[in-house]
Parts: C-alpha cells; structure tokens; sequence
C-alpha cells in the first residue's frame, strides 16, 4: 500500500533525496504526477526540501489541456508551491524535426525541466545538475517498457526497464502500481483531471495469465539491472587488463582472452570497446 511511510523508506532506501533538495517536479494533472506532488509536498517540511512544479501544455487538446493546467496552477497554490507553465506547439515542433509527437513531447518537457533548473540554480547561486527532476513513472510504466523493449529483442539492458534515479533524474513510485496511486487519491481525497487509457495487454494478462504480473515485471527488472551492472563491470575489468591502447585511434585487444569469455561477457566486451 502506497503511504507516506512506505513512500520515505522508498526514497531513503534509494537515495533519492537528501535534505535541502531542490527538486522540479513534472505535473501534468493526472493521477500519478498528482500522487507525486502531494506524497513530497508531505515530506518537504521534514526534508526542508523545496518543490518546483513545472507543466507542459502541449498544443493538442485544446480547452481540456487548458482545463489540465488551471487545475495543476490551483492545486499548486493550494500547496503554496511554485508553478511553471510552459506552452509548445508539439504537432509543429514534431513535424519540423521529424519526430514522432510523443518523442517531441518528452523532449520538450525535459527542456522545460532543464530551463527551471537552470533558473533556480541562477538565483539561488547553486550548480543546476545537482537540482534533481522528479518525474512520477510508477510500475505499471515500468511493465509497458519491459514488455515494449521485450518485443522489439532488446538484451538484458532493456529488460532493466526504467531506472529508479538516471543522474538528476529520480522517480520516487516506481515501486507503487497504479491501482496503490489511484487508492492513495481516494483516500486522501483528492481528485484529478483525467484517467489515463492504456493499452488491453495488461488487463489481459492480469486476467488470463497471472494477477501479480505488473509486481512481477517489477521485480525481474530489478534482477535484470543487476545483472546488467554485473556484465558491464566485468567487461570494464577485462578491457583493463586485456586492452591496449597503441595510438589515438589505435587499440590492441587481446583475442584468445576474448575468446575464453562467456558470449554475453563477450558481448559487453565489445560494446564497451
């Protein structure tokens, strides 16, 4: 169950946030960036952490995306947190850089988070890549990837589906599904702007193959992460022991060492190199 304890021991556990963070957080005003917002709103006083609300109206769905942003704006006020809005025209940007619109969304949206990172980090004389963006993918998200990734013949790296921290960015409920965000709302009370339609996969499989599947895709991309870092570090140690740089543009590797690795370290090997 999605509680403010269980949330803290998250987030302690992962090292995700440490007293006095600057965090910029993307609300859209559904019902996981909702949970975000209100569970580190909870905690800020706490971690003397300070929140940053920034929201994308992407050009698209007209008076609903209007009604999407006054909602985050108020909700924010309600809270006594800082709000950005930032407006693009994403069928436009899309076209222009022959991208699909989801792929121009996301890039826009970390542009945004950068702009008001880089912002806070001007006037309050701090080093912007220490800001951290928080962003509100939870284990349902985490599923969709894995089965995604999955489909397309990905390796062990994408089997790892989303990572809990990637450098600034943290995702404090990835560890919660979308059914616990959804009851944790209803608890508290607060409504949001919309559900969000998914895909049939999941209800199918949940129906059909195994009712624990999204906690199960959870835990096999935790395995699968650690067995990527195990595979990357044991390519690193072997390249340093058996890579030889000869010139600028010019390295040596030593073939019957490669050639007594197991394939898939031999695989990392020569990604690495």
């Amino acid at each position: 169950m999605l509680d403010i304890d269980t949330f803290s021991h998250f987030i302690e556990d992962n090292n995700l946030i440490e007293k006095k963070d600057r965090i910029v957080l993307g609300v859209s005003g559904g019902a996981d960036s909702i949970c975000l917002l209100h569970t580190l709103s909870r905690i800020q006083k706490a971690l003397e952490i300070r929140l940053f609300v920034v929201h994308i109206n992407h050009g698209i769905r007209g008076e609903e995306a209007s009604r999407d942003e006054n909602y985050v704006k108020k909700f924010c006020e309600k809270l006594d947190i800082c709000f950005f809005s930032f407006h693009y025209d994403i069928p436009g940007i899309a076209k222009e850089h022959k991208l699909s619109e989801e792929e121009a969304g996301r890039k826009m949206r970390y542009e945004a988070f950068e702009s008001v990172s880089k912002d806070i980090a001007l006037k309050e004389g701090l080093d912007y890549n220490k800001i951290k963006i928080a962003v509100a993918h939870n284990k349902n998200d985490n599923a969709e990837t894995i089965l995604h990734n999955l489909s397309r013949g990905s390796g062990i790296s994408g089997l790892k589906g989303i990572l809990v921290r990637n450098k600034n960015i943290i995702r404090p409920l990835l560890a919660f599904s979308r059914d616990e965000i959804e009851d944790y709302l209803k608890r508290n009370s607060i409504d949001y702007t919309r559900n969000i339609l998914r895909n049939e996969v999941f209800p199918i499989l949940e129906k059909n193959v195994n009712s624990n599947v999204i906690n199960n895709f959870y835990k096999s991309s935790k395995i699968a992460a650690e067995a990527d870092e195990f595979f990357e570090s044991s390519a690193i140690k072997f390249c340093e022991k058996n890579l030889k740089i000869k010139g600028k543009y010019e390295f040596l590797l030593d073939k019957e060492a490669l050639l007594n690795e197991s394939h898939i370290i031999s695989t990392y090997i020569i990604r690495y190199t």
